[in-house]
C-alpha cells in the first residue's frame, strides 16, 4: 500500500492536525489522480494550503495541470527540490507532509528513463540512490519539523522497518522524529514486499 492511502486511512484519527489556515508540504508531485489530486482536494475541504514540490520539469507542469481542476488560489507547485525549498522556508505553519522525493532501489524496478533522469545530474541511482534518499528525505524532515508550531503529522512513502531497523526513504528521517517523541499513526511493514500487499507508508504525529 502507497503511502498516500495509508494517509488517506488514516485520516479519520488526525483530524486534529488538519488545522484551517495552516500548510501542507508535498515533496515529490504526482500527475493524474495521485497524492497531489488527493492533498489539493483535502486542502480544499479543511481550507488549508498546499505547496507541492518537485525538482522535475515534466512532473512540475503535471502538478500545475491537476491543481488547475481546483480553481484554488491557496494550490501552489514549487520546481525545485524538497530540502532545497524547505531551507529558505521559515512559517511556522506546517501541519500535515507527505513525503516522497528521492527515488530508492528495491525489488521494483525503475524505467531505464527514471534511471537516466539521475545520471544526467551525476547520480548513480542503481548504486547511491538508498543512501541519497534517506538524507535528503532527513534533511526536508529538519525543515519541516522547524516549520510545525505544536503539532503536525508526517507521512512518508517507501518506508519500512526490517530487523528493528528503519528503510527506505525515511530511514534516518523516521528515527530523528521518533527522538524527538514523535508517535507512530500507522504500523509499519516489517520487510519490503514487491506486490504491495504491505504498508510501505508510514506515519508519525509530532506534538511539541
Amino acid at each position: 500500500m502507497h503511502g498516500i492511502k495509508v494517509l488517506l486511512k488514516e485520516l479519520p484519527n488526525i483530524q486534529e492536525y488538519l488545522v484551517e489556515g495552516k500548510t501542507v508540504i508535498e515533496i515529490g508531485s504526482t500527475r493524474d489522480i495521485g497524492s497531489t489530486f488527493h492533498l489539493a482536494k483535502l486542502c480544499g475541504e479543511k481550507k488549508m494550503n498546499l505547496i507541492t514540490i518537485d525538482p522535475s520539469k515534466d512532473s512540475y507542469n503535471s502538478a500545475l495541470e491537476v491543481l488547475s481542476q481546483f480553481n484554488n488560489s491557496n494550490l501552489h507547485a514549487v520546481n525545485d527540490t524538497g530540502e532545497g525549498f524547505l531551507k529558505g522556508y521559515v512559517k511556522n505553519d506546517i501541519c500535515l507532509a507527505y513525503l516522497d522525493g528521492f527515488d530508492i532501489i528495491t525489488t521494483h524496478p525503475h524505467a531505464q528513463s527514471t534511471i537516466d533522469s539521475y545520471k544526467s545530474v551525476g547520480i548513480d541511482l542503481l548504486k547511491d540512490g538508498n543512501r541519497l534518499s534517506a538524507e535528503v528525505h532527513l534533511d526536508a524532515t529538519k525543515s519541516i519539523y522547524k516549520n510545525i508550531k505544536t503539532k503536525g503529522v508526517l507521512c512518508f512513502d517507501d518506508t519500512w522497518e526490517e530487523n528493528g531497523k528503519w528503510m527506505g526513504k525515511g530511514a534516518t528521517a523516521v528515527p530523528y522524529l521518533l527522538e524527538k517523541g514523535g508517535e507512530l499513526i500507522s504500523s509499519p511493514s516489517k520487510k519490503w514486499w514487491k506486490k504491495r500487499k504491505f504498508n510501505h507508508g508510514v506515519l508519525i504525529a509530532v506534538n511539541k
